[in-house]
């Protein structure tokens, strides 16, 4: 609570889910949705519901051939379907793009095989006209990630492919009202220690900020788009005492 006092809402215990590696999303009924990396009936992944006072639902188990790993929270598209990446499963064991409803369960939309990218660590944003975007860790054309979009008849289009020197394993994109798409990369860069970059829905890539241990080195996680304009983020090094750093860039690169 704002004044510090502290609650455990749900425990996971493997059955229920285990490891859970993204944040949560709030949806309009006022539950919690989310996922676990681990845990459920196959040891793959749940997805799960979670109400204000710490009941949880089990929606969804992760087997493989429906996806394997959820590393990327969920983002709810227009149509009302949640949608979200796996690390690993899907037709060829690199990871897919899927959406869940309780309707349909999870249906797999796009499977990657490695030219198209390959294990997708960060969520999803929902773009207009019902497009979702989103990043592979590592595959395309280089092997160090790629930016993707993918269409409501799922047909997928590489936007990026990182080549190192403008970024290695991208995190994750939080998409700006006016349409642009924004992340950090774990590694590379000018200095080979991670960069934040914007990504336009065209494909094209301008590198924001590059790390340098001393202004920190090594995200982690993707950036947040605060209300005041600013991109806001961590690492898990560098800085002072290089233990990592929470740091603020603006979209105009400074």
């Amino acid at each position: 609570t704002p004044s510090g006092v502290f609650s455990n809402l749900v425990l996971f215990n493997g059955t229920n889910g285990s490891d859970p590696a993204a944040p949560l999303f709030l949806a309009a009924d006022g539950d919690f949705y989310g996922t676990t990396a681990k845990g459920g009936t196959g040891n793959q992944g749940t997805i799960f519901k979670m109400s204000h006072s710490g009941g949880l639902t089990l929606l969804a188990n992760f087997h493989g051939t429906n996806g394997a790993n959820p590393m990327g929270g969920l983002v709810r598209g227009p149509t009302g379907y949640f949608y979200g990446t796996t690390w690993a499963g899907g037709a060829n064991g690199v990871g897919e793009v899927f959406a869940w409803s309780k309707a349909i369960g999870v249906s797999n939309l796009y499977s990657f095989s490695g030219t198209d990218g390959s294990h997708p660590f960060g969520g999803l944003a929902a773009g207009s006209g019902g497009n979702v975007y989103g990043t592979t860790y590592q595959g395309g054309a280089n092997g160090f990630g790629t930016v993707f979009e993918l269409t409501p008849s799922n047909t997928l289009q590489t936007l990026v492919s990182f080549s190192l020197t403008n970024g290695a394993f991208p995190l994750g994109l939080v998409q700006s009202p006016g349409g642009l798409l924004y992340g950090a990369t774990f590694a590379g860069g000018t200095n080979n220690f991670g960069s934040v970059f914007v990504v336009t829905t065209a494909g094209s890539l301008t590198t924001l900020a590059s790390f340098a241990i001393a202004n920190g080195a090594n995200p982690q996680a993707t950036v947040l788009l605060g209300t005041d304009g600013f991109l806001y983020g961590t690492t898990v090094q560098g800085g002072a005492d290089g233990k990592g750093v929470l740091f603020r860039v603006s979209t105009n690169a400074t």
